[in-house]
């Protein structure tokens, strides 16, 4: 009975030995999991931060460009009504329209895809956009009051979590 004893306690350290392995290797692993995760979300945010950078710029210049020609267009106005010539009017409409036109289009191309690749999926921005507009418009607001979206990734939870208009919002994306 004693060496009954002796086997039972040899077995319960040996266990205790192997339980111990490994919740060392979990935790090794999430470790391993979480900086891939952050490199990962570090990766992201330096492709995206350029960009959005020179897209917010390309808009300040346009609003700058289109309020120039507004000015000189309210300047020009008074002058014209003097004038009996109202043609000229009507063509520095069309002169900021255009450029706002051509703006736009510049802007347009020069696309950008973002795709981030976890567990072997690929999820790309439109998902994520697409996902964000899709709750939005369940929570019964129209698409076009959507100003501002933040995408907080997870990739250790397959989760992707949204701020919508600086509110955050219970539903999440799975993938």
């Amino acid at each position: 009975m004693a060496e009954a004893k002796k086997t039972a306690a040899a077995q319960a350290g040996k266990s205790a030995a192997a339980t111990k392995a490994v919740e060392k290797k979990v935790k090794e692993a999430t470790v391993t999991l979480k900086k891939d995760a952050d490199k990962a979300a570090d990766a992201v945010a330096k492709k995206v931060t350029p960009v959005v950078k020179k897209a917010e710029a390309k808009v300040e210049s346009v609003k700058k460009e289109a309020a120039k020609k507004t000015e000189s267009a309210k300047k020009a106005a008074p002058a014209k009504k003097a004038a009996p010539a109202k043609k000229a009017a009507p063509a520095k409409k069309t002169s900021v329209r255009s450029a706002i036109k051509k703006a736009v289009e510049k802007k347009a191309a020069a696309e950008t895809h973002i795709v981030l690749q976890v567990n072997n999926k690929d999820i790309s921005y439109a998902d994520f956009t697409g996902r964000a507009k899709e709750i939005w418009k369940n929570m019964g607001k129209k698409e076009t009051d959507l100003k501002d979206v933040a995408v907080y990734v997870k990739p250790e939870e397959g989760k992707a979590y949204f701020v919508l208009n600086g509110e955050a919002v219970d539903e999440t994306f799975d993938f």
